[in-house]
């Protein structure tokens, strides 16, 4: 059996109005949201659908790196570039960038982990039966 292969997807997306901080800045708290959208978009881009079956996908570790502030602006799109690092037997890990024209303004990697909701607990990731969607 080959190895599975995975795309980089890089998601477009517009912070709201409530994302900014007292100082016009963009909140960091809002920096995991962005990865989590650009996680979607990546799993569904690369044939991974864990919307309505009984195994989810969690994040058992993150960290991010904030390179620069993001200002108040209605009309900025930050791009999420979400790539596969390794995957291991229990996860995947995952390197993510949101970048602003070009500039990367965060740096994040993350562990992350499938769960069976049903037996309530981590299981080894079959990317055959993820892509199958027989979750």
């Amino acid at each position: 059996m080959s190895e599975p292969t995975f795309q980089d997807h890089v998601s477009a997306l517009r912070p709201r109005p409530n994302d900014y901080d007292w100082a016009l800045q963009l909140n960091n708290s809002v920096f995991v949201e962005l990865f989590e959208a650009g996680r979607w978009d990546w799993s569904m881009a690369n044939g991974i659908d864990m919307r309505h079956g009984r195994l989810v996908g969690a994040v058992a570790r993150l960290e991010i790196d904030y390179k620069k502030p993001v200002f108040w602006d209605p009309s900025i799109v930050l791009h999420v570039t979400t790539s596969l690092v390794r995957l291991e037997r229990f996860s995947l890990f995952l390197r993510q960038r949101v970048s602003l024209a070009g500039d990367e303004v965060a740096d994040g990697l993350l562990r992350l982990v499938v769960f069976d909701k049903q037996r309530r607990v981590m299981v080894p990731i079959n990317i055959d039966q993820l892509r199958a969607a027989q979750c």
